[in-house]
């Protein structure tokens, strides 16, 4: 999910993955993006849904594939884009 080839994260924290009960452990963001991505997400789909536990729009369909991965940004925290402007926080 991340295409920046030095994104910033909020942390160094182990990330778990709460996707329907998944619970893996990973010791950084862009490992969960790609098992996200892999093993949940996939591809060519008929449709794109989230099932992250805890989520307001849980099982609600998206409008595609990329979609589901922005939506995701929101329980991840992943920041795949750097501003290169240093004075700027936003990622």
């Amino acid at each position: 999910m991340s295409s920046s080839s030095s994104p910033t994260y909020p942390n160094d924290d182990p990330v778990i993955c709460h996707w329907d009960s998944c619970n893996l452990t990973f010791t950084t963001l862009p490992e969960l993006a790609s098992h996200l991505s892999e093993d949940h997400i996939g591809w060519k789909k008929p449709s794109y849904t989230c099932e992250w536990e805890g989520c307001s729009r849980k099982s609600m369909q998206q409008q595609s594939r990329f979609a589901l991965i922005a939506h995701l940004r929101s329980h991840t925290g992943e920041k795949p884009y750097d501003c290169p402007r240093p004075e700027c926080e936003k990622s």
